[in-house]
């Protein structure tokens, strides 16, 4: 005879209806995760625009690449880490892998501009302010306003 504290407990709900249980729970949620990722690849794919190059920054790469021979680095001058270093890395990559593009911020002193020359071989820089106002650019070029903010795109030679 086995003692009251040995003996096998009784459940309350035989195995065979838990183990069903636990199989339809699984099965929902197997059921409601692939139709909720149906749904969001559907709707990150239907809804979201063809390039996240707006219009006129297409444009102004384009102009870039008429003007800039391939393989040839870039002066990117920015007046702003904040705001503008968005638009930077922007035109950062529209334009990889033609042109390595070297960033730098304002404010710019003439012996930085130098450096950067000499190390990366530039003859062409692009300048986002709202007026060409680094030392860097020879006969800047306006190749228009950056959507949403007050600068625009300068391009011109760097100087010697």
């Amino acid at each position: 005879m086995q003692s009251p504290a040995l003996a096998p407990e009784r459940a309350l709900v035989p195995r065979p209806i838990l183990r069903g249980a636990g199989a339809l729970v699984l099965t929902a949620s197997v059921v409601c995760g692939v139709r909720a990722m149906v749904y969001d690849a559907t709707n990150a794919f239907r809804n979201a625009g063809p390039s996240v190059f707006p219009d006129s920054v297409i444009r102004q790469v384009d102009e870039i690449r008429r003007e800039v021979a391939p393989g040839e680095s870039i002066l990117l001058v920015s007046a702003s880490q904040t705001d503008g270093s968005w638009y930077t890395r922007l035109f950062q990559r529209a334009l990889y892998p033609r042109n390595d593009v070297v960033v730098r911020y304002l404010p710019l002193s003439a012996r930085d501009v130098a450096s950067v020359r000499r190390v990366w071989s530039i003859h062409h820089g692009l300048e986002l302010d709202t007026a060409p106002k680094s030392l860097a650019l020879q006969h800047p070029e306006d190749l228009g306003a950056l959507p949403a903010m007050p600068d625009h795109a300068f391009l011109g030679s760097v100087t010697p």
